[in-house]
């Protein structure tokens, strides 16, 4: 049996096969590291959006319509303007700023309750 030049092709394929599958898994793990950043991002705007609703909530309890205002948190800042729709609802925009990133929501309140009524996040 003549065994030469075989060895040579059987290992670069190999070595191509084995940096073929290390590139895809590679580039599958930087997509979803990217992901998982953009997911928590969301969560805690989604977080910080429940706080200054909450808080909100809570002024409105004994039906007294809050004053518009700012809510800080540590690089993101929620102002909220209360504008009154009937006797019983009452309208709040949230504009959250968020580097230069901007979002806008939309949520309307009972007045007697302090209970949230309706939710819109606007795209």
């Amino acid at each position: 049996m003549n065994e030469k030049g075989f060895m040579y092709p059987i290992s670069l394929c190999i070595f191509l096969l084995v940096s073929l599958f290390l590139t895809i898994e590679f580039n599958q793990y930087v997509s979803e590291k990217g992901i998982v950043a953009s997911v928590n991002q969301q969560e805690r705007r989604q977080y910080l959006f429940l706080l200054t609703s909450k808080k909100i909530s809570e002024e409105m309890e004994g039906a007294v319509i809050p004053v518009d205002g700012i809510a800080s948190y540590s690089d993101t800042t929620v102002t909220y303007t209360v504008k009154q729709i009937t006797s019983q609802y009452v309208e709040v925009t949230f504009f959250m700023t968020q580097g230069t990133l901007s979002i806008k929501a939309i949520a309307q309140y009972e007045v007697g309750s302090g209970k949230l009524v309706k939710w819109l996040l606007p795209v």
